[in-house]
């Protein structure tokens, strides 16, 4: 049988110009607590033509280590890159993450409303899964 990969995403507007994206890792329901490498996002908002918002299908952002946790984080601003979802954007993204020798895929949506961000599971190699705060 082979093992079920998951990611769970929390994103929350830290500030007026910062979203930040969390993650952890599962493995079979038990938290990956080492193993982890070159974890990576790309997030594409769904109003009119696609566009990327974070990262780009052939080159998407690294997720940096909160110190040696074996947690994630990515904070997307609205600077000159302008990664921030707007009110009423709907995006749906993809992380990866190497652990195991074999690289694993989960996706998810993300939508900002009133200043919440809310996430959702949309399917992917390991269901997807979030909250909102």
């Amino acid at each position: 049988v082979e093992p079920v990969y998951e990611a769970v995403v929390e994103v929350y507007a830290a500030n007026a110009t910062t979203d930040t994206y969390r993650f952890v890792f599962y493995k079979d329901g038990q938290l990956i607590t080492s193993g982890i490498t070159v974890p990576d996002l790309w997030c594409q908002s769904t109003a009119g033509s696609p566009s990327d918002i974070i990262g780009a299908t052939g080159s998407r952002v690294s997720l940096t280590e909160i110190g040696t946790t074996e947690r994630w984080f990515y904070s997307a601003t609205s600077g000159g890159t302008d990664e921030q979802l707007d009110d009423g954007e709907l995006a749906d993204c993809e992380v990866r993450f190497t652990h195991g020798g074999a690289v694993r895929t989960d996706v998810f949506s993300a939508f900002r409303s009133g200043g919440m961000i809310y996430v959702g599971g949309i399917g992917g190699s390991g269901g997807g899964g979030g909250r909102s705060f």
